[in-house]
């Protein structure tokens, strides 16, 4: 998430959590629960300040990123009410800031181009090793055959 400060310099922060942290909230507007982390609040305090933020959102399997312009709002924990419960994910409650809501202003599908493909090890296991199965098979008899 990138944001502006008051100088006028934009800033870019990783914002992250468990797969899914990022929820539809409507047609226009998402949001997310903002975790403890480094304390330096500094996305926080430039959002306060102007409400300007863009995402930039990557899907390496897919090797498809999207840019989205929002207008922010954070909420401390104690301000989120329906929020906390819709943005949280389980297990997490504890552990929980604030929240961020984002109505969409502009988005842009990038170029693809140079986005290398990524698989997590579960994605990899449920979509790639399959079918990849039978090479795979071969490769190990072959290379037990020649160990032997």
């Amino acid at each position: 998430m990138s944001t502006v400060g008051e100088n006028g310099w934009p800033y870019m922060q990783h914002r992250g959590g468990p797969q899914g942290f990022l929820k539809v909230l409507s047609d226009d507007t998402l949001g997310f629960a903002d975790f403890k982390g480094n304390r330096q609040y500094i996305s926080t305090g430039n959002v306060s300040n102007n409400g300007k933020a863009m995402l930039f959102l990557i899907d390496y399997p897919s090797q498809q990123r999207v840019k989205i312009w929002v207008e922010a709002q954070v909420l401390l924990r104690e301000d989120a009410g329906e929020y906390l419960e819709a943005l949280v994910p389980e297990g997490m409650e504890n552990q929980v800031v604030s929240v961020f809501i984002l109505k969409i202003q502009a988005y842009d599908w990038n170029c693809p181009k140079y986005i290398t493909q990524r698989f997590t090890a579960d994605e990899f296991v449920e979509q790639v090793l399959p079918h990849n199965r039978e090479f795979l098979e071969t490769y190990l008899a072959e290379t037990k055959e020649e160990l032997s």
